[in-house]
C-alpha cells in the first residue's frame, strides 16, 4: 500500500511539474540596430502577467576608454556570453524613450511569442545549419535574447530578416510591431 501511495505521489508530482513548465516566466529581448532601425522590444512573461516594452533610441554617447577596451577584450575572447556583455556596456551610453503595454492572456501575440520560445532550439539549430549568405548593403541587424526563469541566456542573430530568409523571426517581429502599433495610444515606433 505504501508503494502504491508513493507511486501515485511521484506521478502526481511529475504531472504538476510538467504542467507548471507551461507557466514558466521568460524574457525575450529583441535589439534592432542599423541605419533603418535602432530600437528594442522586450517581451516579459510571468505567471501573473505579460507585457511588451518598446524602447526607441533618443541619444547615444561615446563610451569611455575603459569600457571601449573592455568591449574589445570581450570580442577578442569570443566567449559564449561576450555579445550580451558587450551590449550591456553599450546600453549604458544610450538613452531611450519607453512605452509599456500589458497584454491580456489568451492573446494571439502571447501565443506567437510562446510558440517562438518553445521552438527556440530548433530555430537556432536551423540557422546554424543553414547560415544566411545574402549580401546586404543597407539593412539592420537583429539580436534576440532569451532569458528563462532558470537565468539561462541564449541569443540568435539575423541580418535584415525577411519572410524568406528568416520566416519565424520575421513573423515574430512583424506581429510584435503590429500589436504594439495597434494597441498603443501614442506609438513611439513608426
Amino acid at each position: 500500500m505504501k508503494i502504491k501511495s508513493f507511486l501515485v505521489y511521484v506521478i502526481l508530482l511529475s504531472f504538476l511539474s510538467g504542467y507548471s513548465q507551461k507557466e514558466d516566466s521568460y524574457g525575450l529581448k529583441i535589439l534592432f540596430s542599423g541605419m533603418i532601425e535602432d530600437h528594442k522590444i522586450d517581451y516579459q512573461k510571468s505567471k501573473k502577467e505579460s507585457r511588451i516594452i518598446v524602447s526607441r533610441l533618443v541619444s547615444n554617447s561615446s563610451s569611455s576608454e575603459k569600457d571601449y577596451l573592455k568591449m574589445k577584450e570581450l570580442i577578442a575572447e569570443n566567449k559564449k556570453d561576450a555579445l550580451r556583455k558587450v551590449i550591456q556596456i553599450t546600453e549604458k551610453y544610450k538613452e531611450y524613450e519607453r512605452d509599456t503595454l500589458y497584454i491580456e492572456s489568451e492573446n494571439s501575440l502571447e501565443k506567437t511569442v510562446t510558440d517562438f520560445v518553445q521552438n527556440w532550439k530548433r530555430i537556432k539549430n536551423e540557422m546554424e545549419l543553414k547560415p544566411d549568405n545574402r549580401l546586404i548593403l543597407d539593412g539592420y541587424g537583429v539580436v534576440i535574447f532569451l532569458k528563462t526563469n532558470e537565468l539561462n541566456y541564449d541569443h540568435i542573430s539575423a541580418r535584415s530578416p525577411s519572410s524568406t530568409s528568416h520566416p519565424e523571426i520575421f513573423d515574430l517581429i512583424s506581429k510584435m510591431k503590429a500589436f504594439y502599433k495597434k494597441k498603443a495610444e501614442n506609438p513611439i515606433l513608426e
